[in-house]
């Protein structure tokens, strides 16, 4: 059942404190398609027409690196190694030293030798103030190698969806998202109270994936993949895009806002695409949507902190997930598996094919 116009203003102004008048609710409704209950649900995978992906699970990635770990023999001696690490999108390769030690029952454990270096490195952690090529490789790999298979499971279809900062206002000018966001700090708090007011909505916190990019204007903004759900919000009745519209733009409120501004923000500061969200169905498409494609292309300023934020320290983490978890797994392959001049595993047939089996999935 749709919301009449005084209901719907009132459900606002409960969330907002703003009350807006018919005019500013009806252009609301208008701009995003009729949301207070009289548009369509959100789609499902029947309408795209829609199969989601068969992913392998993280149970029979470790169980296929189980079974080539026990059908191969294990000469392990201190010196070189190669760990492999498989994921869902994703095979990684590293070579390390490994020395016999004793463990605490007595037997023996190998472990990792590490350069001092490394260990240095380690325990000094760099203020993150920008985006660079290894923040890039580091998102790109974890990206690859997460299980998306919950982004499914409700029957929904995933969704990008954008959530950018109020523009000019009266108070500020330009300048208006430092009021809403004069610190890093402030803006992951927005996208944590975003998240708790989903699961209190909802009744579950989403999994997703997110990443924060800047405008020209230096005001940042997030781009997430997730599952919109196809129900209405507890308490309200709301449809997830007006859901969204009003609490992000409740969220990102400032002082000396207006009605009239409050109500620009309702209807232009979230967006929704479920086209661009069945592109990225599977970890490589997600790895690669996030990294190099539409609103993820590297764009030189999308990834330049504010000024503001880096003389304050640390910017925090330009990405992040929600409730998806890795489905890596890992397998020690001694010297005689890998060729001593190029690092190249040896292309025996019971080590490959499983690993390949697992990447065509």
């Amino acid at each position: 059942m749709s919301l009449t116009v005084d209901e719907g203003i009132a459900a606002i102004g409960r969330v907002s404190g703003f009350r807006l008048s018919p005019e500013q609710f009806a252009r609301f409704v208008g701009a995003r398609g009729g949301m207070f209950g009289a548009g369509s649900p959100a789609p499902t995978h029947a309408t795209y027409g829609f199969t989601p992906p068969a992913l392998a699970t993280p149970q029979e990635i470790a169980q296929t690196v189980d079974g080539i770990q026990a059908r191969r023999p294990h000469f392990l001696s201190t010196g070189k190694h190669t760990k492999i690490e498989i994921g869902p999108g994703v095979i990684r390769r590293s070579r390390s030293w490994l020395v016999e030690d004793i463990g605490p029952a007595g037997g023996r454990v190998w472990r990792k030798l590490a350069a001092m270096t490394d260990l240095q490195e380690r325990g000094n952690k760099r203020a993150i103030t920008g985006w660079t090529a290894a923040s890039r490789r580091n998102m790109v790999r974890t990206l690859a190698s997460l299980d998306y298979r919950p982004l499914f499971e409700r029957g929904g279809v995933p969704a990008l969806v954008t959530l950018t900062y109020p523009g000019r206002s009266e108070a500020y000018g330009d300048r208006t998202w430092e009021a809403v966001a004069p610190t890093a700090a402030d803006v992951k708090n927005h996208l944590e109270s975003l998240q708790a007011r989903f699961q209190h909505a909802y009744g579950y916190r989403p999994e997703a994936v997110w990443k924060m990019e800047f405008q020209r204007r230096g005001a940042p903004h997030f781009h997430l993949l997730l599952t919109p759900p196809r129900q209405r919000s507890r308490g309200d009745g709301l449809d997830f895009p007006a859901w969204l519209a009003l609490h992000w733009a409740s969220i990102t409120r400032y002082e000396g806002q207006t009605t009239d501004e409050f109500a620009k923000t309702l209807m232009a500061a979230t967006q929704i695409d479920y086209e661009r969200g069945l592109k990225s169905y599977d970890p490589k498409r997600v790895a690669a949507y996030f990294s190099k494609h539409g609103v993820w292309s590297s764009k030189e300023y999308q990834n330049h902190a504010p000024e503001r934020w880096i003389a304050q320290g640390s910017v925090g983490r330009f990405w992040g997930r929600w409730r998806l978890k890795s489905a890596m797994a890992t397998m020690i392959l001694p010297p005689q598996d890998v060729d001593p001049d190029t690092g190249e595993i040896l292309a025996t047939p019971d080590l490959r094919s499983p690993i390949m089996h697992i990447m065509s999935e």
